[in-house]
């Protein structure tokens, strides 16, 4: 099976709340098309979740219109650089560290370095400081295996604005105005988003994943013969991503306890009465179910929100405790894992009429 469509995340046209599309280039890195005054911004950005949303951080840059077409024109030569093929060796300048490098605009710049034995493209603002230019603090860096999806990202919006081109010209009776790149607004929210969480793919290890949210998937993995759900969030490393600790693994009589509390569950979610039917409460009045002797789910407040909270405990005298091994689902990621169960349950039912 293919490695989750191993271009989908990187050239996948969203949209965010505010109606701007963006693509992603990594698991949490961005490129945002967004208005500001009437200008046209390209921003490439690092994100990071917080309460299941994904937030823009601090590093990123944004680039002009034309600044953005400076980029494009150089794409070949800074891939070049990166490849080390010689291709960007033509008349361009180095910086002090032998880096190759380009200007956008006069205060911005693209430069292909060495960390820790690979090639980065570093795009960043830089400020004079007597006859000197420096880096400043805004900018980002971006791997290989980044840029290439940028690249990738880039042939999808030049495709989008000859298709473009092409429609107005026919409109027009052939007439050509200026050149000018436009940009589809997704009809929806996030051009099946949807189907996406619930989409099959498969990691490097050949084990089917569906994502919960941008950090945290459902893995279905065997374990000495043994079938597993393991929930666990997620992080990137160098382009990957990386399992964390936060997750717990249920065994497939674990899996079908909670597939059959999934109503009640949800119910007590949103709060309407459909889990109060003769189930327990914790010391804190909260709702739980067990899964096995030390596996719970549970649905308390934190924050003003309602979370899912899977976890390992362990018995300290009488008492019930709830141990590291677990994790908490916000209302969104608890949705999509219902979504998932659905698809699994229909899969499997499909495969038995086979």
């Amino acid at each position: 099976m293919a490695e989750a469509a191993k271009a989908g995340p990187g050239v996948l046209r969203l949209t965010n709340e505010s109606g701007e599309v963006y693509y992603e280039v990594s698991r949490n890195r961005r490129l945002t098309l967004r208005n500001w005054k009437g200008k046209q911004l390209f921003d490439v950005r690092e994100f990071y979740e917080k309460d299941g949303d994904m937030k823009p951080g601090r590093k990123g840059l944004s680039l002009q219109s034309s600044q953005w077409a400076t980029l494009i024109k150089i794409l070949p030569k800074i891939s070049g650089a990166i490849k080390g093929d010689g291709k960007g060796e033509g008349g361009l300048s180095k910086n002090a560290e032998g880096d190759f490098f380009w200007e956008l605009s006069r205060n911005k710049r693209v430069t292909v370095r060495e960390w820790k034995g690979s090639m980065i493209v570093d795009l960043r603002e830089y400020y004079q400081k007597n006859d000197d230019m420096l880096p400043g603090k805004k900018g980002i860096s971006l791997n290989q295996t980044q840029w290439e999806s940028l690249c990738q990202v880039v042939a999808m919006l030049q495709k989008i604005d000859g298709s473009t081109k092409r429609k107005s010209e026919a409109d027009a009776g052939g007439h050509t105005g200026p050149k000018k790149l436009k940009l589809e607004k997704a009809t929806s929210k996030t051009e099946n988003l949807s189907e996406s969480k619930t989409k099959k793919i498969s990691n490097k290890s050949g084990e089917v994943y569906y994502e919960l949210s941008q950090t945290r998937r459902l893995t279905l993995r065997n374990w000495k013969g043994k079938q597993l759900f393991d929930v666990r969030e997620f992080y990137e490393k160098d382009g990957d991503m990386k399992p964390g600790r936060k997750g717990l693994s249920l065994q497939s009589s674990q899996w079908a306890t909670l597939i059959k509390i999934l109503p009640k569950i949800s119910g007590a979610v949103k709060g309407d009465g459909a889990g109060e039917g003769g189930l327990s409460k914790n010391a804190e009045g909260d709702f739980f179910w067990e899964l096995s002797r030390n596996k719970r789910v549970t649905v308390r407040e934190w924050k003003g929100s309602m979370l899912v909270d899977l976890r390992e405990y362990y018995q300290k005298n009488d008492d019930m405790l709830p141990g590291k091994k677990g994790i908490s689902l916000n209302q969104t990621q608890w949705e999509s894992l219902c979504q998932v169960a659905g698809t699994l349950r229909d899969d499997e039912g499909a495969g038995e009429k086979g």
